[in-house]
């Protein structure tokens, strides 16, 4: 099955960081929300924001319902999450067995989409408007 943006570049090999890792807040602190709006804009296709769900759940909110951990695990490979988290596997079940696609993001990338989603989530409620969210 080919997925949208399974041909956009090869799968990047993850090797695990030798040594401790920071905490996920701590490398968020970085992360930049023009740039996290700016790579989210790929997940329009699937999600909206604010505007209810689409093949995918609304991404307004996402950090108020999962964890950042769990989204960066998300983000980084989604297709061994549905092997193994319950979350994952009763998302896939509500969207029609769709499976989200792995994107093939660096943590570069996965860094600035939570810091986006999570601006989004400390905005008022309907004050991000889909030509903000990169319609």
């Amino acid at each position: 099955m080919l997925w949208l943006g399974s041909f956009e570049r090869p799968p990047i090999a993850y090797t695990r960081p030798s040594g401790p890792v920071a905490p996920i807040s701590v490398r968020l602190a970085s992360a930049n929300v023009t740039n996290g709006e700016s790579v989210a804009k790929k997940c329009l296709a699937c999600h909206t924001v604010g505007e209810g769900d689409k093949l995918g759940p609304d991404v307004a909110g996402v950090t108020k319902r999962r964890s950042k951990e769990w989204l960066a695990r998300w983000l980084k490979e989604p297709e061994k999450m549905l092997q193994t988290d319950a979350d994952a596997k009763a998302l896939l079940k509500e969207y029609n067995n769709i499976p989200m696609p792995n994107q093939n993001l660096t943590d570069a990338e996965i860094k600035q989409y939570l810091k986006y989603f999570e601006w989004i989530d400390a905005q008022p409620a309907g004050a991000v408007k889909p030509a903000a969210a990169g319609h």
